[in-house]
């Protein structure tokens, strides 16, 4: 069925076409799907080039791929170059790493925030510092979004102080806001609990209910997070970040039991 897939995109003359075949080649997804998947990214349509990385997500794929795939990262703003970056990363492609470098600089947020997640993924030390300055600077919320992703593959201590900053500039939403809380707790090897406490705040505020989070003592915490708060009142925080640091602190007493 494969093989008869592929024969009838070779002889397919519209985009309608193309994406009609491209959903049943998805359904079959197999190894003999890369010759025409990569005919499709070299291909240039937009939308059938990412359906075609879509599908490719689901096969393993060679060196000839993976190099039209960094081709496209380094055709740069506004193209499917984000969606190769995000593939590349998954896959820890390294030969990748100077396109996606050059990717960070971009224009298009979209390509920029994945060339981001992709090098941390790919343990590219070099990027880090131009990854933190970008996220530090940062004013769109998927660049922000995908900055604490990187930060939280990166997971370095030295970070914390940095999201902890970026949770209270007080024009990001809610989801930006968990995703930076997010972050911050898989750092410190809690982010299921607060993810859990999320949703359930999540929950409380879908019923017009207000949940209460009074100060605990924190004297016995950790000495980046005293020092936030010293500058940050309590009742100031996102509830969000409120829910997180109580998570931390609840996490820090179990392990001194």
């Amino acid at each position: 069925r494969t093989l008869l897939t592929i024969n009838r995109m070779r002889a397919s003359s519209s985009d309608d076409e193309d994406m009609v075949e491209l959903r049943r080649l998805s359904d079959m997804a197999s190894k003999h799907s890369e010759p025409v998947l990569l005919n499709f990214i070299r291909d240039g349509r937009l939308m059938t080039q990412a359906r075609a990385i879509e599908v490719l997500n689901r096969i393993p794929f060679g060196a000839e791929t993976a190099q039209a795939l960094i081709e496209l990262v380094k055709a740069g703003a506004y193209t499917n170059g984000w969606r190769a970056a995000e593939l590349l990363g998954q896959r820890r492609i390294k030969a990748a790493i100077p396109a996606l470098r050059e990717g960070l600089l971009s224009e298009d947020p979209f390509l920029a925030g994945k060339c981001m997640l992709a090098l941390a993924r790919l343990n590219d030390k070099a990027s880090a510092p131009l990854i933190r300055r970008l996220f530090r600077e940062a004013d769109n919320p998927r660049i922000v979004v995908h900055g604490a992703l990187a930060l939280q593959a990166i997971r370095d201590p030295q970070d914390i102080p940095l999201i902890l900053g970026k949770a209270v500039e007080y024009k990001w939403q809610t989801f930006v806001v968990e995703e930076l809380c997010l972050a911050l707790a898989a750092i410190y090897g809690c982010r299921r609990s607060v993810h859990h406490w999320l949703k359930r705040q999540r929950r409380i505020d879908g019923t017009g209910g207000r949940a209460e989070f009074p100060c605990p003592d924190f004297g016995s915490a950790q000495p980046e997070i005293q020092r936030f708060l010293a500058t940050h009142p309590w009742a100031h925080l996102p509830p969000s970040l409120r829910i997180t640091l109580l998570q931390i602190q609840e996490q820090r007493r179990d392990i001194d039991k």
